[in-house]
């Protein structure tokens, strides 16, 4: 679900990327912070394609193996 939700958001509803600016390493975990920075080219949360920018703050935690 996390593959298709992540598609969704870049390529559907945004034609957008991630902008990384922090990585931090832990033990056994990896934090990123960035930005998601596009323009809004389809439906989302039922708001209609408006073709502004965005600029949208992001945090994922990610567990290592």
């Amino acid at each position: 679900m996390l593959i298709q939700t992540m598609n969704y958001i870049y390529t559907i509803a945004f034609d957008s990327v991630g902008e990384d600016h922090n990585i931090t390493f832990g033990n056994r975990y990896a934090v990123l912070e960035g930005t998601i920075v596009g323009t809004h080219i389809g439906e989302f949360s039922g708001i209609p394609a408006t073709g502004k920018s965005i600029r949208v703050p992001m945090i994922a935690e990610y567990e290592l193996d």
